[in-house]
């Protein structure tokens, strides 16, 4: 039976895989890639953050997003108010300006067109 290429990358990676584990042990491992320093912990940083007014937890920038998201995803951009000219720049601002008054704190919002490009905006 014929394998597929996926196959065949998967079963090299495993031979890859098993030589580099046979070189280098875990305990080498570890103290070439020591852990993070010592965590906050979660209650404490949850109490920081909505000490200095900003959104405690994910679940509260998700729900601000989600009608943005709605209004956004798959639509042509241009026939969308203040996105005529959808540039970056101008949908990182767009989004920033509907965001912050339900994300007290708000500090920036990132818009990416690839891995290597994008824009930032602010606030005012």
């Amino acid at each position: 039976m014929a394998t597929t290429i996926l196959e065949e990358i998967v079963a090299h990676k495993r031979v890859e895989v098993a030589a580099d584990k046979a070189e280098v042990t875990q305990q080498e491992l570890e103290a070439r890639f020591p852990g993070p320093e010592s965590q906050r912990g979660f209650a404490a940083a949850m109490t920081e953050t909505v000490s200095a007014g900003k959104a405690a937890v994910i679940a509260e920038i998700k729900r601000a997003w989600k009608p943005l998201e709605d209004q956004l995803d798959h639509q042509y951009l241009n026939e969308i108010p203040g996105l005529e000219n959808p540039t970056s720049e101008v949908l990182a601002r767009w989004i920033y300006e509907r965001l912050a008054p339900t994300l007290p704190g708000l500090d920036h919002v990132i818009v990416r067109e690839t891995c290597t490009s994008g824009a930032i905006y602010r606030g005012p």
